[in-house]
């Protein structure tokens, strides 16, 4: 059997930037899809993100059997690589029978095309339509902070894990969401000319939020969610 050459490549910054971006910072596993960076007890940030390769790297790699050989750079290409959890790329490469070259391939287009549908902003042609997917949203927000925000039963509970699911679940879930929220409001201004304020409070809010969650800095002076926002546009 032949065996694939072993030539001595490391992935580049540019590349695992440009695997970061189309990823969106997402385990590329359909069947997971977990955030590939988590939230330690300390509040730090610890990334957990793992370049597999579709054709392997080294010699006698998962997906090798039956190659001639690989060239080292192009093995190292975004086209090659899938970025997993580490409990993802343990599997695809300890069964290298199921995972192929062409199912991991197939994640990679799809989790690329889900990624770009999610900056995809349909122009609504009346206010219900648009006020269907603003509540979505806003539902989805909304049961979070109330099962596991700073105000939450579960957040005066002794020995609660719900501090540290809130900090997941604001970065996983709740700042995406309102990114989304203020995109699909930018992008269908025809319907929503008489909540102009109302919007730009929610944008001031969406801003300041995410600082105080991303940044390390906290400002204590940043707006409250605008209630106004629910009255408007909750079903």
């Amino acid at each position: 059997m032949r065996s694939c050459k072993n030539k001595k490549y490391s992935i580049s910054m540019d590349v695992k930037r440009e695997l970061w971006m189309s990823t969106g910072g997402f385990c590329q596993n359909p069947a997971c899809n977990q955030s590939l960076m988590k939230v330690a007890l300390n509040g730090k940030r610890v990334f957990i993100e793992e370049f597999a390769h579709i054709l392997p790297q080294s010699k006698g790699g998962p997906r090798c059997k039956g190659r001639r050989g690989n060239d080292g750079a192009a093995v190292h290409s975004p086209n090659n690589i899938v970025m997993l959890c580490p409990v993802c790329h343990k599997i695809v490469d300890a069964q290298e029978e199921v995972y192929t070259k062409k199912l991991l391939s197939e994640w990679k287009r799809t989790h690329l095309e889900k990624i770009q549908g999610m900056f995809h902003v349909p122009r609504f042609k009346g206010f219900n339509l648009l006020k269907n997917e603003v509540s979505l949203l806003l539902h989805r927000n909304k049961a979070i902070y109330d099962e596991y925000g700073p105000c939450s039963n579960s957040a005066t509970k002794l020995l609660s894990d719900a501090a540290r699911t809130w900090r997941r679940m604001v970065l996983s879930e709740i700042i995406p969401n309102n990114r989304r929220l203020l995109a699909l409001l930018d992008g269908n201004r025809h319907l929503v000319k008489r909540h102009v304020l109302i919007i730009e409070q929610l944008r001031l809010h969406v801003f300041a939020f995410e600082f105080n969650h991303i940044s390390g800095d906290k400002d204590s002076s940043a707006p409250l969610f605008p209630s106004q926002i629910n009255k408007v546009f909750l079903r």
